[in-house]
Order: structure tokens, then sequence, then C-alpha cells
């Protein structure tokens, strides 16, 4: 009985002292969660480039084109109760094609960019339904439309959405392909 007594009592010492505060360790940090897409972003950095193939039984055509965008001035707002998302603003882009080996560079301002639409958001994609964030319609200065983007990095300040696809064409006996790939950066406001 003796015997029992001291180990209640060395138990209850050892309990005692081994939640001393004296070896309370501060807590890590708290880990910055990364927030949702929704919310007003400011476009900071934009770029893509591409190439067409035009082909027929004789002849392959094939030109190339980059882009940077400059003196941006886009936000895009992005709500998720209904899925929309709306740009507006302007930036001026510096487009560079290359056709039958001569380059050319061309400044193309792009005023009163005013897009809206719905998007489908899965996992890392990133589905505009129509139009595109960012693009004025298909023409001279976007080839195609785009219909998905990949969320690289989204964190509570910055987005970086990348783009890459393929569109291929058959008309009148002429075969088409347009490629493009791109970047698009956006800081939190």
């Amino acid at each position: 009985m003796k015997l029992l007594k001291a180990l209640m009592l060395l138990l209850a010492v050892t309990v005692l002292f081994a939640c001393s505060k004296d070896d309370d360790t501060p807590p890590d940090p708290p880990i910055e969660e990364a927030t949702g897409i929704e919310g007003e972003w400011q476009l900071e950095e934009y770029d893509y480039s591409g190439s067409s193939t035009v082909s027929h039984e004789d002849f392959t055509y094939t030109s190339s084109y980059a882009a940077v965008a400059k003196n941006l001035n886009v936000k895009l707002t992005i709500k998720t109760d209904p899925n929309t998302w709306s740009t507006e603003g302007n930036y001026t882009l510096e487009l560079t094609t290359t056709r039958d080996g001569e380059t050319s560079t061309r400044e193309i301002v792009v005023n009163d960019l005013a897009n809206a639409g719905s998007f489908v958001l899965n996992e890392d994609q990133f589905h505009p339904e129509n139009q595109n964030p960012g693009f004025p319609e298909p023409g001279e200065i976007n080839p195609m439309d785009i219909t998905s983007f990949t969320i690289e990095e989204l964190t509570s300040s910055r987005m970086v959405l990348s783009f890459e696809e393929t569109h291929t064409t058959t008309e009148n006996g002429l075969q088409g392909e347009t490629t493009v790939k791109g970047t698009q950066v956006y800081k939190r406001l």
C-alpha cells in the first residue's frame, strides 16, 4: 500500500511540474490563407505570343507574333454569386509580327476596354464563358477567344493567370492553325 501511495505521489509531482509555463513555446505564426478569386484586381503585367499557319495543297504561310502591354490601367472585377467578371480601362500593346521573314513592331492603343461575362471555376482553371478578361474582341490584337486560364498563383494580394491554346480551322480547302500562349499578372485592390 505504501508503494502505491509513493507511486501516486510521484505521478502527481511529475504531472504538476511537467505542465509548467516555463516549458510553453509560443505557437507558430498563422499561415496566410490564400483568399478566393473574388474581388477587384489591377492588371500589372500582360504578354502573349504565338503563331498562325495557313496551308493549302501548294503552299504554307506562317506568321508569328509577340505582344507586351504597357501603360496599363485595367481593372478586373470578379464576383462569385453569381460567377461574373468585368474589365474596364485601357492599355497600349506593343505588337511585333513576323511575316515572310520581315518583322515589324507597332503600338496599338486599347481605349475604353469594357468586357463582361460569366465564368466557371474548376480547381485552378478559370473558364470565361463569353469574351476574355483583358482582351478586346478577337481580331487584330487578339487572334482567338481564350477558353481557359490557369491560375498559377493566387494570394491575398496577387493573382497570376496563364493561357495556352491552339485553334484549328478548315475552310474552302485551307487549313489554319493558330497558337497563343501568355500571362496576366494582377494586384488585388
